[in-house]
C-alpha cells in the first residue's frame, strides 16, 4: 500500500518529482536511437545495440562515484549537476540528422550517462536516508514506481510526436526501404519528428533539475514519531 506520508515531506516529493521528469526525459533516448539507427542510417539490430553501449557504460562507470562523492557533498548538488549535464547531451541530440558522425552521437549518449549515472545514485541515497528504516522498502518501491512511469510516458510522448511528424507510408518506407523514392522524404520527416522529441526531452531534463535542486531539508521523523 503506498504511504501517502511519504509525498508530504518536501525532500521526498521533489526528489520524486525529479526521478518521474528525469524518466521523462531520458526514457525514450535508447528507443528513438534504435529507431534511428536501424530506421535512418540501415544499421542492423546487433550493431545497433553496440552503439548504445556508451550511455550505458558512461552510466555504470559514473554511478558508484557519485553515490561516494554523496556523502561529501549532499544530493541536492550532485543530482542537479547530473541533470544539467544530461541535458547538455540532449542539447547535442537536438541537433541530429542523417548525416551525423558516430563520434558526434556517441559523445551526446555519454554525457547523458554520465548526467544519469550522477543524479541517480545520490538521489536514491536522499530517499533512502530520509525515511524511517520501517518505511525504506516502500519509499523504495515509490521511487521505482516514479521511474518506471517517467520511462513509459516518455516512450507515449516520443511516439505520438514521430507519429505526428511522418505519414504510415513514409515510415514503411524508411524502415522496409520499399519506394525507395520517398525515402528521402520518409527520412526529413522522420529526423523532424526526432528533433521535437529531444527538445522535449532537454526541457523535461532542465525541469527536473530545477526541482531537484528545490529539494529541503531532511524530514524530522524521529520527532513526529516521539510525538
Amino acid at each position: 500500500m503506498l504511504d501517502m506520508t511519504l509525498l508530504k515531506t518536501r525532500l521526498l516529493s521533489f526528489a520524486y518529482i525529479s526521478t518521474l521528469l528525469n524518466g521523462i526525459a531520458r526514457g525514450a533516448v535508447t528507443f528513438l536511437l534504435i529507431f534511428y539507427f536501424e530506421g535512418d542510417r540501415g544499421i542492423d539490430p546487433i550493431r545497433a545495440g553496440i552503439l548504445l553501449c556508451p550511455f550505458a557504460v558512461a552510466m555504470m562507470a559514473v554511478s558508484p562515484i557519485s553515490g561516494m562523492l554523496c556523502d561529501k557533498y549532499g544530493a541536492r548538488i550532485l543530482s542537479s549537476i547530473g541533470l544539467l549535464i544530461s541535458a547538455a547531451g540532449l542539447l547535442g541530440f537536438m541537433e541530429i540528422n542523417t548525416a551525423s558522425s558516430t563520434v558526434y552521437l556517441v559523445v551526446c549518449m555519454v554525457f547523458t550517462g554520465i548526467g544519469s549515472g550522477m543524479f541517480f545514485s545520490p538521489n536514491t541515497s536522499s530517499i533512502m536516508a530520509n525515511v524511517p528504516e520501517d518505511k525504506r522498502g516502500i519509499a523504495a518501491g515509490v521511487r521505482t514506481m516514479f521511474m518506471n512511469a517517467g520511462m513509459v510516458l516518455s516512450i507515449a510522448i516520443s511516439m505520438a510526436i514521430i507519429s505526428s511528424s511522418i505519414s504510415p507510408s513514409a515510415m514503411q518506407a524508411l524502415f522496409v526501404h520499399s519506394h525507395v523514392s520517398s525515402n528521402d522524404i520518409a527520412s526529413t520527416q522522420f529526423i523532424r519528428g526526432l528533433r521535437t522529441a529531444f527538445t522535449i526531452s532537454f526541457v523535461f531534463s532542465l525541469i527536473a533539475a530545477f526541482m531537484s535542486y528545490l529539494r529541503g531539508t531532511a524530514p524530522k521523523w524521529e520527532k513526529q514519531g516521539e510525538a
